[in-house]
């Protein structure tokens, strides 16, 4: 538990502005967002085939795209990524390939064509940067391909076994330490989380039986992954570690202090990660692949991927840290808590879907503020579910039933 000496700081909210983004024809369907960490963001508007990108200010900075199938256009905008310098990889689904944009939203390259060859997708919807620029695409088929920063491709993941068709279901993908690849799979035999080297090499899975709604890596290397009625927590090999109850969890995040944050239906529970202490160091190295040879010109790939050498966690300390919310409409209570966010300070932010809030929490999980009310006006939600938090203590919420995007300033 918290100490009780721990006193909160106070936290004041100010609405910044309402993005609406939808166009003259009607609503629109946004797919994703994400901050660039050099003061925007963009959010992918699927319907009206373009991205929109916005100072953290809440002003309007440009938008990139139109309906076509030419470079800069797009048929149905999914997924986004922001990589190094600032570069945006949108998947064009339609069009089945990812367009890469500089920050000024000027088209730079684009790469992959319908097709099952490697380097081709069928209807592409994920997209992550890894380290060194490397990219990750998974698309309708199940398959997860490996690029280089110039959208050359590098490896295909293959399950154990070599079968792709066995590799099915893919609903997250996170990179951790050293380069490797976390995939989530439910196949008839198989649900779980699936590791591998950005060579497209498989390392090991994690064998669960139920479904994964997502998985995350934490401090040295921990692995997270929700499922089932909880939150299992892995040694960076792989190997179970322990496994928190939950009731039902749909997110995970990990804020400071080795805080692990599970949001649920009806409530948000914290554990503190940082009490597992180091007992015994781990000897045993996670098997890298040989380094990959240099491809042509343009730059090479950088530097081989380290070997993976993290201390082996014990249960040594309790893990679980304290919770808070029940089911109810008043002041610290959820209708379906949806996604939650670390913000400034150790701030948690949580989506109350079925009361149209979102509500703000001290560190200790005391109640703050709430924002907004069920509407269609500034401030006001219709089924609020995504939070990212922003540079400046900026809070973007994914105003779901209204079709928009709303931005917070948290200080």
């Amino acid at each position: 538990m918290l100490a009780a000496a721990l006193v909160p700081p106070a936290y004041a909210h100010v609405h910044v502005a309402t993005l609406d983004v939808r166009s003259p024809e009607g609503g629109t369907a946004y797919k994703a967002i994400d901050f660039n960490g050099q003061g925007q963001f963009a959010v992918s508007d699927w319907n009206n085939d373009r991205v929109h990108v916005f100072h953290t200010n809440g002003t309007f900075a440009f938008a990139v795209g139109s309906h076509g199938r030419g470079p800069g256009e797009f048929r149905n905008p999914l997924d986004i990524a922001f990589g190094p310098g600032g570069l945006m990889a949108v998947v064009d689904h339609a069009n089945h390939r990812v367009q890469v944009f500089h920050t000024n939203g000027t088209f730079a390259f684009q790469f992959g064509s319908h097709g099952s060859d490697t380097g081709h997708f069928t209807g592409p919807d994920a997209v992550a940067y890894g380290p060194s620029g490397r990219i990750a695409v998974a698309d309708a088929t199940n398959r997860v391909q490996i690029f280089d920063p110039n959208g050359r491709f590098v490896s295909l993941l293959l399950p154990p076994g070599g079968n792709t068709e066995n590799f099915a279901s893919v609903t997250k993908l996170a990179f951790g330490p050293g380069g490797i690849l976390a995939v989530t799979v439910d196949i008839a035999d198989f649900r779980g989380v699936q590791v591998f080297h950005t060579n497209g090499t498989f390392a090991f899975e994690v064998d669960l039986g139920r479904i994964v709604r997502s998985v995350d890596f934490g401090p040295s290397g921990l692995m997270v992954g929700a499922f089932g009625r909880g939150v299992g927590i892995f040694h960076p090999n792989g190997t179970y570690m322990l496994e928190f109850d939950t009731g039902s969890p749909q997110d995970v995040a990990f804020g400071p202090m080795g805080r692990l944050a599970v949001a649920d239906y009806d409530d948000v529970t914290v554990f503190n990660i940082t009490s597992l202490t180091t007992t015994t160091p781990w000897s045993q190295e996670l098997p890298l692949p040989p380094p990959l040879p240099p491809p042509p010109a343009p730059p090479p790939i950088v530097a081989p991927v380290p070997t993976v050498v993290a201390p082996l966690l014990s249960l040594a300390g309790a893990a679980y840290a304290f919770e808070f919310g029940s089911h109810g409409s008043g002041a610290g209570q959820f209708v379906f808590a949806r996604d939650v966010a670390f913000g400034p300070g150790g701030v948690m932010a949580v989506s109350d879907v079925g009361n149209h809030r979102v509500q703000v929490f001290h560190p200790n999980g005391t109640y703050a503020f709430a924002l907004g009310m069920l509407g269609d006006g500034p401030g006001e939600f219709y089924r609020p579910a995504g939070l990212a938090f922003g540079p400046g203590g900026l809070l973007a919420v994914s105003d779901m039933g209204n079709s928009r995007v709303q931005v917070f300033r948290i200080q």
